[in-house]
């Protein structure tokens, strides 16, 4: 292998033979690249058999690029590259019995654990007035990522105790139908490497080289799963930077690369200064605007690249003048021959691509919102993949209320809350209560239609081991009759359906060749893990929108990025405390560091919020940029 193409950090980081190691990867510093080498170097040079390397990252659509990346200098088959929440996925297919699980769990969607809080909250007679599913999917997640469950939190004033109350039905709701949500993937994995050594043990052993990408991103969950697979061989190597840490609100713990040195004493760390990616008066900024957060390492990016052209500083009257500004440069870009997609246009806040889509609209500017709506989102695709999940997993009552009367059959919701009722009396399943219809006390005709589609369900249960699982979708199309229904609705909003559930179909099939083992239950796990964060390809000439969170990572010739004003960015919530400001302006390095050769930075002198129209401050961030860096003007 050659490494007189990289850098001499670079050169460092990949012949790191051994030991905790931290690689501090400011922004467009060649991380991914460093990553993928460092891997073929403990293969090649040190002989260290792929099957012992574990690599993870944060998206879907990361490790699949990673993947892609090291097979191709390897030539074989590649380590293990995954995400934190699929890598616990596949520990919990195969251990998660210790904790009086069975293997085939579901893995529920945000959709699924607000139904059930819905019916935690009716069953202990609570006002959703007074507590807000929000509120209570906030308190659940703090809890999970910390790694505690409802016995484990120690009491507090009424409010607090209630939250717990409930989190504590919550998670027998989700025992019982056999099912965790995001949060338990991370922390059973957790849980069960804490209290079975054995099982630890074998992990450590099969993995004693551990690389953890984006590691400034983990919380207090990914944090302490990192340090058990390490702790044997202590063969672990981080990288992040402490200066792009953004995830707050979901539970990143800065602290977890701050603090590295507390928890490896002999941790060796090796920086990448080296920006490939911006021209020097963008990176000029940045540095400049980062350098006001204290709890930050002390590295500063540098380039060897031009100095570019200035920074657009546009003020405009108002959101609508702000948005035809965006639409009228991109426009000058097009007439000078450059691409479309080559320009993104980020905001803090999603309802500001509103004015700027109109404007779009009115330009003839095609244009993409990543994170919009994503195919398995659609409700068609969900009906489809919860008859999937049913078939898989019969305890699972989320996806039988969804899939019980769809297409109609006449079980309506009256016949359902009289089959839950006869499950509690007879603490069985509801499914189990569906099979039992003719005793539950159901009409003759209501019990009929319910033994005929727990009849149905049986068959389709029947043939799941015997099928692939493309196949057992066509047959739960053909048995349900919910293509025929949708066939006969002969309208354009139906034949849409239509020509999704056909593509699911493709895609099941697309799945089943590259996968040796193709299951139902992979499949499902497969799209329950896909984040609206793997959503952002797009590969037509078009302009590409999104909030900064969803910028991550990628990189653009031409970035808009609006509305720079106290309030919106920073954001309104966080202007009360220090760290929030913080992480807000590690929000502003990354929007900047998306930039390859021209930044444009808009604000307006009015902007309606909440429907009302209210003057602007700019945005301290702005003051953070030195007056060299910037081109201010007044558009019209």
């Amino acid at each position: 292998m050659k490494l007189d193409v990289f850098n001499q950090p670079q050169r460092e980081a990949i012949m790191h033979d051994g030991g905790p190691l931290l690689i501090l990867a400011g922004a467009g510093s060649g991380k991914t690249r460093v990553i993928v080498h460092r891997m073929e170097y403990l293969v090649k040079k040190l002989g260290i058999a792929p099957s012992n390397i574990l690599a993870v990252t944060f998206t879907n659509k990361a490790a699949k690029e990673m993947r892609e990346r090291v097979k191709k200098l390897l030539g074989k088959e590649p380590p293990l590259v995954s995400t934190f929440h699929s890598f616990c996925a596949r520990v919990l297919r195969n251990e998660i019995s210790v904790l009086d699980y069975t293997s085939n769990f579901t893995i529920c969607s945000d959709e699924d654990a607000e139904r059930i809080i819905k019916d935690v909250l009716r069953d202990l007679r609570l006002n959703p007035k007074q507590y807000k599913i929000d509120s209570i999917t906030w308190y659940i997640d703090q809890a999970k990522n910390i790694g505690l469950l409802p016995e484990e939190i120690a009491g507090g004033d009424a409010a607090r105790e209630q939250y717990t109350a409930i989190y504590c039905e919550y998670q027998k709701k989700l025992k019982a139908a056999n099912a965790v949500d995001f949060g338990d993937l991370l922390m059973l994995t957790a849980k069960i490497f804490m209290y079975y050594p054995d099982v630890l043990d074998r992990y450590q052993n099969r993995y004693p080289y551990l690389m953890i990408d984006e590691y400034q991103d983990t919380n207090r969950q990914q944090y302490q799963l990192v340090r058990l697979l390490s702790a044997k061989s202590r063969n672990v190597c981080v990288v992040g930077d402490d200066s792009q840490s953004i995830y707050g609100f979901r539970g990143a713990v800065i602290g977890n690369i701050l603090e590295m040195k507390k928890d490896y004493p002999d941790l060796r760390t090796i920086m990448l200064e080296q920006n490939f990616r911006c021209t020097s008066t963008i990176l000029k900024a940045a540095n400049a605007v980062i350098s006001h957060n204290q709890d930050r390492s002390e590295k500063k990016l540098w380039t060897n690249n031009q100095q570019g052209s200035l920074i657009m500083c546009v003020m405009v009257a108002d959101e609508k003048a702000e948005g035809r500004y965006v639409a009228s440069a991109i426009l000058e870009e097009r007439r000078n021959g450059s691409k479309l997609s080559n320009c993104a246009v980020l905001y803090r806040v999603n309802s500001q691509s509103r004015a700027v889509e109109e404007a779009f609209l009115k330009a003839g500017i095609p244009y993409h919102i990543v994170n919009g709506f994503r195919f398995y989102d659609r409700k068609e695709i969900k009906d489809m993949t919860c008859y999937l999940r049913f078939i898989a997993n019969p305890n699972d009552d989320m996806a039988l209320h969804r899939i019980v009367n769809v297409p109609a059959r006449g079980i309506g919701d009256a016949t359902v809350s009289r089959l839950e009722e006869y499950a509690t009396e007879n603490q069985v399943t509801l499914y189990a209560a569906m099979k039992a219809a003719s005793q539950a006390g159901l009409p003759v005709p209501a019990a009929a239609k319910v033994s005929a589609f727990a009849g149905m369900m049986d068959m389709l249960i029947e043939l799941m081991p015997i099928v692939m699982p493309s196949q057992l979708l066509i047959e739960a199309i053909k048995a349900s009759g919910y293509l025929k229904a949708l066939q006969e609705e002969e309208t354009a909003a139906a034949n849409n359906r239509v020509d999704n559930i056909k593509e699911l179909v493709s895609v099941i099939a697309s799945y089943e060749k590259r996968k040796e083992t193709a299951t139902v239950t992979g499949f499902l796990e497969h799209v329950a893990l896909l984040s609206s964060l793997d959503d952002n390809t797009d590969k037509r000439d078009v302009v590409k929108m999104m909030s900064i969170h969803s910028s991550k990572g990628l990189e653009f010739k031409s970035v808009y990025l609006i509305g720079m004003e106290e309030n919106i960015f920073p954001h309104e919530r966080s202007l009360t405390n220090p760290k929030d400001i913080s992480e807000e302006r590690r929000l502003a390095y990354v929007a900047i560091t998306r930039a390859m050769h021209t930044l444009h930075l808009t604000l307006a002198e009015t902007r309606r919020m909440f429907g009302k129209v209210t003057r602007t401050k700019p945005s301290r961030f702005l003051d953070e940029i030195p007056k060299e860096c910037l081109d201010e003007i007044s558009w019209e």
